[in-house]
């Protein structure tokens, strides 16, 4: 028997003042072992995943699926943002040069 349910069971009894022979207690004892043990049997836990693990799992893999999708966009829109700033130079370009022909047909 483990030291610990049995410390666990005598301090139960002595505070619930109950009387028992050692033969009861060990008894007593030993179920409470024997259940402790086959506690996932019992619930189920031991054959069902757990309901609140399945949903953080499924939650976790839609955050990541989303997180994603942010960071392609982001992507996207830095790509899009450096494109953008690029034909603006080029505008800016051609206007400087645009300005120029006409300062020299002056």
């Amino acid at each position: 028997m483990s030291d610990i349910w049995k410390e666990t069971i005598e301090e139960a009894f002595a505070e619930a003042e109950i009387e028992a022979t050692q033969d009861q207690m060990d008894t007593v004892i030993s179920a409470a072992e024997g259940m402790h043990e086959n506690y996932g049997l019992y619930s189920g836990s031991d054959c069902i995943p757990n309901p609140v693990h399945e949903e953080n799992k499924d939650l976790k893999r839609k955050l990541r699926k989303a997180l994603d999708t942010v960071d392609d966009n982001r992507h996207w829109q830095d790509k899009h943002s450096g494109m953008e700033n690029s034909r603006n130079g080029w505008r800016k370009r051609a206007q400087n040069l645009e300005n120029e022909i006409e300062r020299m047909k002056e």
